[in-house]
């Protein structure tokens, strides 16, 4: 099954090799102003790695648990901990400098409340057909949340979608974003006689029963919905805790009308080097300044490579 992303393919390509190229090399009759699949996107990204010979560099199937201060009379800066998933064995690497570029969504966030592990609620969204039934809760309120209760809707599902937001600042985001196909959909939805998606706002759910009672709490007083399936689709964070050898760090909280929420690492704008951390690089959306689309990054990944080249020639 192909799962659209949020934004239009040609938002989401890498320096070097248009994402157009890619779709005439494979075949793919694609509109580059359309939401881009997964499943394309990442073939995309494969064929990227395999086009600049990168497979030999990058480790899959490997989770970072910790980085930490190299020993002073080490010639290194970083000491990187890792596990290989398949195996549970333990990894060291070293290095002079880090590029750290681990999105807005390495950590989920929970929803702490009671009865969040019935069997009927999901931490995530994937596709209609998971969710048999008629009736459906989502809670969100970002684009991911938006995009479930959407396509919930439109796959025939009887939708309650809970949103601690004010009614405002969601519909000054669907205005904001019509050149999105989804939401010029949610505007026909919003502007019909939508008898099937009931949008609950300044509201939270306090609770979910063992029978598929969702508790929750809204202007009004309490309501209590009848659900068959109820999604968390509530977002991360950056997983910054992997550098809490180093101490505090310095950030900036970037908040804006199109859901984009998180804090940016503080960084030097002229190189992305971490003020808190020489010779760390902060890449991607968790960079101070950085906004939503991938094609923003490649200004601060050419920084940051000329930096490191820069400082690895002074060193020689």
């Amino acid at each position: 099954r192909e799962q659209m992303i949020l934004g239009p393919a040609h938002w989401m390509e890498l320096a070097h090799y248009p994402i157009g190229k890619f779709y005439q090399d494979t075949g793919r009759v694609r509109d580059l102003n359309d939401l881009a699949h997964r499943d394309d996107l990442i073939d995309y990204y494969k064929a990227f790695t395999r086009k600049l010979k990168l497979e030999n560099h990058i480790r899959t199937g490997t989770r970072i648990t910790k980085i930490s201060p190299a020993l002073e009379k080490s010639k290194k800066t970083f000491i990187v901990h890792s596990i290989e998933q398949s195996t549970g064995k333990t990894k060291k690497y070293s290095c002079n400098h880090l590029v750290f570029a681990v999105g807005p969504r390495s950590v989920i966030r929970k929803l702490d409340v009671k009865g969040i592990q019935h069997k009927y609620v999901s931490s995530a969204y994937t596709h209609p057909n998971d969710y048999p039934g008629e009736r459906v809760v989502v809670i969100g309120g970002g684009r991911s949340a938006d995009w479930a209760a959407q396509e919930l809707h439109d796959s025939g599902r009887s939708v309650v979608y809970v949103m601690r937001q004010e009614a405002s600042s969601h519909l000054n985001l669907i205005s904001a974003s019509q050149y999105l196909p989804y939401y010029q959909r949610w505007s026909e939805i919003l502007s019909s006689e939508q008898e099937r998606m009931g949008l609950l706002y300044s509201s939270k759910v306090t609770s979910f029963e063992r029978d598929g009672l969702v508790n929750i709490t809204t202007p009004e007083g309490s309501v209590v919905v009848q659900a068959d399936h109820a999604i968390v689709e509530i977002g991360g964070d950056p997983d910054y805790g992997l550098l809490s050898s180093f101490g505090d760090l310095t950030f900036h909280k970037k908040r804006d009308n199109f859901r984009f929420q998180l804090n940016q690492m503080v960084v030097n704008q002229a190189t992305f080097e971490s003020v808190d951390i020489p010779h760390l690089y902060a890449a991607g959306y968790i960079a101070e300044g950085t906004g939503l689309s991938v094609i923003g990054f490649h200004a601060g990944c050419f920084l940051i490579a000329g930096d490191i080249l820069s400082k690895s020639a002074e060193a020689q």
